[in-house]
């Protein structure tokens, strides 16, 4: 058990932390922080691949030609990262 004086309402004033439960804290709060930044980064890919998604949608079918897709091919396109097995 860990002892902490705080300086809130009285300079002696003390609380008593257990160090499993602080350590338990912890590692919720960074489980917390994780799922976060994951989602975050989710949803940078997403709007990155909806981007692409409308850029090649707004292209002519002799720029997609150019390209090697076909306009019913542009999502197998920007997805084939995910849908190569």
């Amino acid at each position: 058990m860990t002892t902490v004086q705080t300086n809130t309402h009285s300079p002696n004033a003390t609380f008593h932390v257990e160090a499993g439960a602080a350590r338990r804290v912890a590692a919720w709060f960074m489980m917390i922080v994780t799922a976060y930044g994951k989602a975050n980064i989710a949803a940078r890919e997403f709007d990155i691949r909806q981007t692409r998604i409308a850029k090649l949608e707004a292209a002519s079918d002799s720029e997609l030609a150019k390209l090697g897709i076909t306009r019913d091919r542009i999502l197998h396109h920007v997805y084939r990262d995910l849908l190569a097995s």
